[in-house]
C-alpha cells in the first residue's frame, strides 16, 4: 500500500500525517481481524516506514492494544452495549449466572420477548426440546461477540 504523506519544506515527515497514518493502519487492522475471522492477539506493533527521495523515513511507531475474547461460559464481569437503539447490560458471576439491565430496569426474569422480538436477538433451543439456553446468556452471548469483533461500543468490565 502506498501513502504519500507531507513533507515540510525541508523534507521531513509533517507530525499530522504521522498520526493519519497511524488511525489508517490501525483501522485498516481492525478491519482485516474483523473480517477475516482472526483472533486478536494481544499486541500488535504497527511500523511506518515512508520512501521518499530513495531516502528511508522510519515514521512512527504504534501498539495497537487488542482486546483478549471473551467467551460465553468461562468469562466474568459486565458487557455493556447499545441493542437497537436500547442501552443493554449483562452481569455474569463466576458460576454462570446471568443477570440482564434495559434501559437501567433490571430484570429478574427477562422475557423471551423482549430479547428476540426487541432487541432481535436470537435465544438458542436445543434439537432434543428441551430448555433453552438462559435467556439473559443470549444477551452476554451477542454482545460479547461484537465486543470480540472490535466494535467500540461494547464495554466490558472484568470483576
Amino acid at each position: 500500500m502506498n501513502i504519500t504523506p507531507a513533507l515540510d519544506p525541508v523534507g521531513r515527515l509533517d507530525i499530522g500525517a504521522i498520526g493519519e497514518i497511524e488511525v489508517f493502519c490501525r483501522e485498516l487492522f481492525e478491519s482485516r481481524c474483523q473480517y477475516s475471522g482472526v483472533m486478536p492477539a494481544t499486541n500488535v506493533r504497527i511500523e511506518i516506514v515512508i520512501r521518499a527521495l530513495n531516502v528511508e523515513l522510519k515514521g512512527s511507531q504504534v501498539n495497537v492494544s487488542m482486546p483478549n475474547p471473551i467467551s460465553y461460559d468461562s468469562s466474568f464481569g459486565r458487557l455493556s452495549g447499545e441493542v437497537k437503539g436500547r442501552m443493554v447490560s449483562v452481569d455474569a458471576d463466576d458460576k454462570r449466572h446471568f443477570r440482564a439491565q434495559i434501559d437501567g430496569q433490571m430484570y429478574e426474569r427477562l422475557p423471551r420477548s423482549i430479547v428476540e422480538k426487541e432487541l432481535g436477538i436470537g435465544v438458542q433451543q436445543k434439537s432434543s426440546g428441551g430448555n433453552s439456553e438462559p435467556i439473559p446468556r443470549a444477551v452476554w452471548r451477542h454482545l460479547a461477540d461484537r465486543y470480540n469483533l472490535f466494535d467500540r461500543t461494547v464495554q466490558y468490565e472484568k470483576r
